[in-house]
């Protein structure tokens, strides 16, 4: 075998190395270019024009911020108004195979599955024996007595819904729900008007006189061609007389709080 040499390759002489290192040593210094020093004067040492650059560019960045802010918040509302329901609807529920009810004038089929649609501004005539159920899905359960008489609607938009209804004579009873609309019920009887806000509440349209019962809140009332309201609280009864004689209110007959509490539960076990 050869013996291996370990003899450094490519090792500068010492002489030489002093050379260069002096030669370096002497070399005069660079100067930067003047288009790089200019930069560097405008960036560094001309504070005012970067911290205005500097504000600027946050305020450019804050708009796109809250611009994109704004789209998003437009997004989310179109969205939650796309998925609101439309104004609500007047529903007739199943009757018995006897009962006998009109809709503006004709007779309807009894023992309809799911019972029937009601079109806006439609007469209901409750020709008996039994009561039946007016229901706006969600948001009321009411009940005409046998022998009423009622037209209902609903009026607004469909952000600003407000149901109505004319009682003939008979008498109304319902029981507000989660849905009910804001701007609430408003009950005409030509004796007075009522203004259901949720509640539950019974309006009775005699010959003479209109009766509004209260059993849990609070009732608006209005004698017609007046702005004055007159509030009917829970566990009153208000008396308007067609004659125009002073409105008289007593406490709520037990027979009449005990039908409006069953009332009242029924709707509540009927609530989505």
């Amino acid at each position: 075998m050869s013996q291996q040499d370990d003899t450094p390759r490519d090792e500068i002489p010492r002489e030489d190395a002093a050379r260069i290192r002096d030669q370096l040593r002497t070399l005069p210094p660079r100067v930067p270019h003047p288009a790089f020093r200019a930069r560097v004067k405008e960036k560094f040492l001309s504070p005012a024009v970067s911290i205005d650059a500097d504000r600027a560019r946050l305020r450019r960045m804050a708009a796109v911020r809250v611009g994109a802010a704004g789209l998003a918040a437009a997004a989310v509302l179109l969205v939650a108004l796309l998925g609101v329901p439309g104004s609500p609807a007047w529903r007739l529920a199943p009757t018995g195979i006897n009962q006998e009810v009109l809709v503006d004038g004709a007779p309807l089929s009894p023992g309809i599955p799911g019972g029937a649609s009601v079109s806006p501004e439609s007469r209901i005539t409750n020709l008996g024996p039994g009561e039946i159920r007016l229901e706006v899905t969600g948001a009321m359960v009411c009940v005409l007595a046998p022998g009423s008489e009622i037209r209902v609607g609903v009026s607004g938009g469909r952000f600003r819904s407000e149901l109505h209804a004319e009682l003939t004579r008979g008498t109304l009873m319902g029981t507000t729900q989660d849905a009910f609309p804001r701007a609430g019920l408003r009950i005409t009887t030509g004796d007075v008007e009522a203004h259901i806000t949720g509640t539950t509440f019974s309006v009775m349209k005699d010959p003479d006189s209109t009766c509004v019962c209260v059993l849990e809140g609070t009732v608006l009332t209005r004698a017609p061609n007046t702005e004055q309201e007159t509030p009917v609280a829970a566990g009153i009864r208000l008396t308007a007389y067609t004659d125009g004689r002073r409105l008289q209110t007593d406490p709520l007959l037990p027979r009449e709080a005990t039908i409006l509490e069953q009332l009242r539960d029924s709707g509540r076990r009927q609530r989505p």
